[in-house]
């Protein structure tokens, strides 16, 4: 992203794009060089949040910082790809166009009211000199290329790190041996079972070998993943699920929504292996079109937990919610640190989920 961002700088043809974009921009309240951070936002928020500092005028900053995290990242399309095969197979390309739009809508809708309340300063005017078309060098490309990737890296690996075992520590603890003993004896069990019919077989008889012993292989791997929901559902992250329950219960989702939702916070591809727990889906190739049958029978009450299924609707208002929460840990460290206070990380906070409650009730 820094690379290419440095390629189209260095020609000059960013200065450019800048000062086509500022008639519009303008009319959002804000100036032509915002374009430059809300762009690099489909890439990813947190390297456009930090490039907003190409902006002068702090209030036009500030809301542009604000309405970043609208625009859809990289890393909510996994999710997006997962639930609209599931759902909605035949309007794929419709329905990916349509959450990118909403994004695109909400920021525009977002810094108008900012303009409107907490930031009245009119806009700045427009000016700046145009350079003139040039060939980069690729000693400079690399020179821009570096310095951002390891400010960004500087910034946020940090914080994304203590983030992510955090988040792993929540759903790993407490071990609950009460809650895992039966599945464990069951599969010593069938393991003793397996074991047993295995060593009755002849060497001759090869097939029936191999047939018990894939048979033995697949059962036990559905034990193995029955136990990992079962660890993840007695987690604090699933007591943690069941506590907001009631709160996402009108939006139709049940307590592994709302688990997923909160695993989406240090990064929101994380929601997708997830689910994959969840719904006793194993991480291996071919898993996807697992988790896409999986999430199907939810809805038709075939999914095991039939409480809470995933129906196409369920399905379109948790894509608006993904879309609309905060992006991830990073984003909301880069808010806090760009703004200049922890107080419009939280206001981004509270304003990204209740913003994101409405529309997906809606």
């Amino acid at each position: 992203l820094y690379f290419f961002m440095a390629l189209m700088e260095d020609t000059g043809y960013m200065s450019r794009a800048v000062f086509l974009m500022d008639r519009l921009m303008h009319k959002i309240g804000l100036h032509g060089k915002s374009f430059i951070p809300l762009v690099m936002g489909f890439g990813c928020n947190v390297p456009a949040i930090l490039a907003t500092r190409i902006l002068e005028n702090r209030n036009e900053r500030l809301i542009t910082i604000l309405i970043n995290p609208f625009i859809s990242c990289n890393a909510r399309l996994p999710v997006y790809v997962l639930f609209i095969s599931a759902f909605f197979p035949d309007y794929s390309g419709t329905m990916l166009f349509g959450i990118y739009t909403l994004g695109i809508v909400v920021a525009i809708l977002t810094a108008l009211v900012l303009r409107k309340t907490f930031f009245r300063e009119r806009p700045q005017p427009f000016v700046m000199e145009l350079p003139p078309y040039r060939m980069p060098t690729r000693k400079a490309l690399l020179m821009h290329m570096w310095r951002r990737s390891q400010q960004y890296l500087r910034k946020i690996g940090g914080v994304i790190l203590i983030a992510s075992v955090l988040f792993w520590a929540l759903s790993y603890f407490p071990r609950n041996p009460a809650a895992l003993k039966p599945l464990q004896a069951e599969m010593a069990s069938l393991t003793t079972t397996y074991d047993h019919r295995l060593s009755e077989l002849r060497p001759a008889d090869s097939l029936a070998f191999q047939h018990i012993a894939a048979e033995k292989e697949a059962t036990l791997h559905a034990l193995q993943l029955r136990e990992k929901r079962a660890q993840r559902e007695h987690s604090w992250l699933g007591s943690m699920g069941r506590f907001i329950e009631p709160a996402i219960r009108p939006l139709g989702f049940d307590w592994r929504i709302g688990i997923s939702i909160i695993s989406g916070i240090p990064a929101k591809e994380i929601i997708v292996s997830s689910l994959s727990i969840l719904y006793q889906v194993d991480d291996v190739e071919g898993t996807e079109a697992t988790l896409v049958q999986k999430l199907q029978a939810s809805g038709k009450g075939s999914g095991g937990d039939t409480v809470g299924g995933i129906t196409p609707l369920v399905a379109l208002s948790f894509l608006v919610f993904v879309l609309l929460y905060l992006p991830c840990i990073g984003t909301l460290t880069a808010i806090s640190r760009e703004a200049g206070s922890w107080k419009w990380g939280a206001f981004m906070l509270v304003y990204s989920f209740s913003i994101a409650w409405l529309l997906s009730f809606a």
